[in-house]
């Protein structure tokens, strides 16, 4: 079974690709540096009270977004006239942020500190302040003997954002790079500064290339740890004891990267893991050496691996095994780059211009008059704008066809079909783009036809080929180019509307009319029941069209306007490894109803129940649990003892679901191969172990002698006529229906019962294969 999750990688999100043998993604080695002296911050800039216990308390301070992936900003401060707080000014920095504080070198009362703060421009902020804390040590062990080289980085435990994070542990040397790993002796031991009483994990980079993830453990305060230890005089150092680390050895395989040509490459990164659920995932990470060559160790001998090789300027390749070999080959194609200019119809490059590469639909046409038909269908692989000289560069092109359309406001669109070739450069000749028609049109209130000035229109396809706003009477009149073009129309709390213009429309000299309706709102709200306060910074989906968010400092995210309807609210669960990020399929959910006009609340962060859920037997690898209660809705991966955790509302009924999740293409298509349900009213200790039946039903389904591949299968009871099991069937038509209870069941594929059938307990049954016509599945 394939990983369901989406892996969050740093050298994907944020390029940091080509690196040396000793690299780890370092945020220090992006940031945007500056000496800030403590001075009042001037205007509505946002700012940080950094209070100083003494004149040289905090040295030097990181404030890393959490809501997008622009750097982070270090902060040198200089020693302070007095112990006063006094005010950092932050220029362009606004909402979720971590504050991160350390100390000057030697101090070693005082810790690194973080923070997750909310940064509003003009508002005052709390001050920033170092805690107390305490150094700790451990020792890492691989079958009992001592690692050396260990590279141990230190994650706050309980972060919810996407963005990879590892905690600065000081000053890198006298310059202002922060340092965040250190290393392993030659006894396997490492030493941690101080940092805050809390909860952290340890991600740690054996030579191997396995990637290490401890358990979650608490630092205590300095007081508490004396008195635990009998350490009581305050002038003898301490150092928290965090144990030994040790791990199994296992199977290894050497990578050999190979540029084009067939010669060595150095430095590309290899990243692989093993595991089928978002907790068994194991990671490991290498660069290649002068000859191309990595090695990787550590890896299971039973479990399938999925590996990436890539580079600075070449295609990233994915492989997947079922087997691991002892070699690996990884020859790394080239990108291609693009130059060009575009000039308007005056000889001047054209305003607003834009530049989109579109991957062209597979077959490249749906038919006469189909979707697919337009020259300005297909996907965007990339954009570009041109400069004030009109020339325009596109980098990282993957060899293949493609579409390169140049568009501009009040000028035709052109398209020029292009082969790119594996590392090629091309220069284009300069695009000459001609002015459009102009076509009039009208926008109007959707519920009172009054007409509506200030409105935006815009050509969302081909994307900015068009604009125009509308006057007091709600007209406009914008430029379109050939073919036809999508337009969509904006104003405040209306709901954006489109509008397919087919060059017949034009034809027809007829004016353009966009009606717009008023839109409802949406507020979610996420609260932490642990801490008894707002979630800052916690993901939100917004569904459909999957508009991811973070909370703000209210833990509050605002949608609108929407088009009324049904909208689902997902929280998604995030394992958050340090420089890896896991946002795993388990999500809890809200549904809510939008109404024109009006405001609905989507509330996350009831108090609840926590139940530990089992199966008697064990249903194995790879099965999920849904569970309800009450407007509760979580889909769980098992613990590692193999259990469900699920939450449960006061005083409402806790339904399970028992699903089977298959991911069968490289697009992770999940497929449901099981469906059961197991309803109970828990008591006591919070624990209910539920009997899992033991029956097998097996089937196929053919048409035309072919299999039929995903087809709807369900499992009905004949007594109660209820629904027992949902299923698909998977490529080879086969359909598979485990944990089935003694009864008689009818099974059906679409709307047709292929066959009654009775199944005595733990029998295991199969129906042959069935012969369905076309249309019926």
């Amino acid at each position: 079974m394939r990983l369901a999750a989406r892996i969050l990688l740093p050298a994907l999100s944020i390029g940091l690709i080509a690196a040396p043998a000793d690299a780890r993604w370092r945020p220090g080695s992006l940031l945007m540096e500056a000496i800030i002296s403590l001075a009042d911050a001037a205007g509505t800039s946002p700012g940080l009270e950094v209070a100083t216990a003494s004149p040289e308390t905090v040295a030097w301070l990181e404030l890393t977004p959490l809501e997008d992936e622009r750097p982070p900003t270090v902060l040198m401060v200089a020693p302070a006239a007095d112990a006063s707080p006094r005010r950092l000014a932050l220029p362009g920095l606004s909402g979720t942020t971590m504050v991160c504080g350390g100390p000057v070198e030697g101090d070693a009362q005082l810790a690194v500190t973080c923070e997750v703060r909310y940064v509003v421009a003009g508002e005052e902020s709390r001050p920033f302040e170092l805690a107390r804390g305490l150094a700790s040590a451990g020792r890492y062990l691989l079958d009992d003997l001592p690692v050396a080289g260990v590279r141990v980085a230190v994650v706050p435990a309980g972060l919810t954002t996407l963005r990879p994070f590892l905690l600065p542990l000081g000053r890198r040397g006298a310059g202002r790079e922060l340092r965040r790993e250190v290393m392993s002796d030659e006894e396997g031991r490492f030493v941690l500064p101080p940092l805050a009483p809390g909860d952290y994990l340890l991600e740690s980079i054996l030579p191997s290339g396995r990637i290490h993830h401890s358990e979650t453990f608490t630092l205590p305060a300095p007081a508490e740890a004396r008195a635990e230890l009998g350490v009581l005089d305050q002038r003898l150092p301490l150092t928290w004891e965090l144990g030994d680390f040790d791990l199994a050895g296992g199977l290894a395989v050497t990578v050999v990267v190979t540029a084009a040509g067939g010669g060595p490459l150095a430095g590309a990164a290899i990243r692989a893991h093993q595991g089928t659920t978002p907790r068994e995932v194991v990671l490991y990470q290498a660069y290649s050496d002068a000859d191309g060559r990595a090695r990787l160790a550590g890896f299971e001998l039973d479990r399938a691996v999925d590996l990436v090789c890539q580079a600075d300027g070449y295609r990233r390749l994915e492989l997947h095994f079922e087997l691991l070999p002892a070699v690996v080959e990884c020859p790394l194609e080239p990108l291609a780059r693009i130059r060009g200019s575009v000039i308007g119809f005056d000889g001047r490059p054209p305003a607003g211009a834009r530049l989109s590469l579109l991957r062209p639909p597979a077959g490249d046409g749906g038919g006469e008059g189909g979707p697919d038909d337009s020259p300005y269908a297909g996907r965007v692989v990339a954009t570009a704008a041109p400069d004030p000289r009109g020339r325009f560069l596109l980098e990282s092109v993957e060899a293949g066809d493609y579409r390169l359309l140049a568009a501009a406001p009040g000028h035709r669109t052109e398209v020029l079909p292009l082969a790119v070739a594996a590392g090629d450069s091309l220069v284009l000749d300069p695009v000459f783009l001609l002015p459009a028609p102009e076509v009039e049109g009208r926008v109007i209130d959707a519920e009172t036809g009054e007409p509506l000035a200030g409105v935006e229109i815009v050509a969302v396809s081909p994307p900015g080929a068009a604009r125009a706003a509308s006057d007091a009477g709600g007209t406009f009149a914008i430029a379109l180019p050939d073919g036809p073009v999508t337009l969509e129309a904006r104003l405040e709390h209306y709901v954006p509307a489109r509008l397919e213009v087919a060059p017949a429309a034009r034809r027809s000299r007829e004016p353009l009319e966009l009606a717009l309706e008023r839109g409802g709102y949406l507020l979610a709200v996420v609260w932490d029941v642990e801490r008894d306060g707002p979630c800052s910074g916690c993901p939100l989906v917004l569904h459909p069209g999957r508009d991811a968010r973070l909370t703000d400092g209210d833990g509050e995210v605002f949608y609108g306007p929407l088009a009324p309807g049904r909208y689902r609210v997902e929280r998604p669960r995030v394992r958050h490894l340090g420089s890896t990020v896991i946002e795993q399929p388990e999500a809890e959910v809200r549904h809510v109803r939008v109404e024109r006009g009006r405001g609905a609340l989507a509330w996350f962060g009831d108090r609840h129940r926590r139940v530990t859920v089992r199966f008697n037997p064990d249903p194995g690898r790879g099965w999920m649990l849904a569970a309800r209660s009450g407007r509760r809705a979580l889909n769980l991966y098992p613990e590692a003892d193999g259990s469900f955790v699920v939450e449960q509302e006061p005083g409402e009924r806790l339904s399970l679901y028992l699903s089977r999740w298959v991911a069968q293409t490289e697009s992770v298509m999940e497929l449901l191969q099981g469906h059961l349900e197991a309803v109970a009213r828990l008591d006591g200790d919070g624990r209910v172990t539920l009997p899992l039946a033991s029956g097998v039903l097996r089937a196929a389904v053919v048409a035309g002698g072919e299999p039929v591949a995903f087809a709807r299968v369900r499992l009905r009871e004949v007594h109660s006529g209820a629904v027992y099991a949902r299923a698909r069937s998977d490529a080879a038509g086969t359909i598979l229906l485990p944990h089935v209870a003694a009864g008689t069941y009818g099974l059906e594929v679409g709307q047709r019962t292929l066959k009654m059938v009775r199944i005595s307990g733990g029998e295991s049954v199969d129906l042959g294969t069935f012969e369905l016509t076309p249309g019926s599945f």
